[in-house]
């Protein structure tokens, strides 16, 4: 399985913000909850930078398709990516995000930007 060997990585390579998010989103994907949220912590311990918010709101977007009350965390860390000039150009295109109500809100902020 995809999640334990992207586990095994991890003890080898904490420190990989990449191998991090993709073990998040294959445990936000199976709705294991507690892995996605120790992942989340890590990576914005790691950094907070907006590309960091924008792929943490992707994993919060999937864990949202499991669990309703993780979507308004997907959005706020979205608008904060947004506003850090990150993502404005991907989220329509990105199939993390598919909840229309996320959509529709980022495209408000995105209006508010220009």
């Amino acid at each position: 399985e995809a999640t334990e060997l992207l586990r095994s990585a991890l003890k080898h390579h904490p420190h990989r913000t990449d191998l991090r998010l993709f073990h998040a989103l294959c445990c936000a994907r199976v709705g294991d909850t507690d892995r996605v949220l120790a992942d989340i912590r890590e990576l914005l311990r790691q950094s907070d930078a907006p590309r960091t918010y924008y792929q943490v709101a992707r994993v919060y977007a999937v864990l949202g398709n499991h669990r309703s009350q993780y979507r308004m965390s997907a959005l706020s860390y979205l608008r904060e990516a947004i506003a850090g000039g990150f993502g404005h150009d991907r989220f329509e295109t990105e199939p993390d995000f598919r909840f229309q109500e996320l959509r529709d809100a980022v495209r408000a902020l995105s209006g508010g930007l220009n």
